[in-house]
């Protein structure tokens, strides 16, 4: 599959594995992020208290714009 992430006008596309999990109702919907094919291509900061994700592209992910 073809992941793509648009933001402040930058594009970035590559292709991924990506998978989909069935849950009961929206409210136990989650996002499952893993490194290979995702994570690898940001610095992430998870703030578990705030309950917020920062990415950060880097060299790799610019590599693919």
């Amino acid at each position: 599959m073809i992941l793509q992430i648009i933001h402040d006008g930058e594009e970035y596309r590559w292709e991924t594995k990506v998978s989909f999990l069935e849950t009961n109702s929206p409210e136990e919907e989650v996002a499952l992020l893993g490194y290979a094919g995702f994570l690898e291509f940001f610095r992430a900061t998870f703030d578990s208290e705030k309950h917020e994700l920062e990415l950060m592209a880097n060299s790799q992910l610019r590599s693919l714009a």
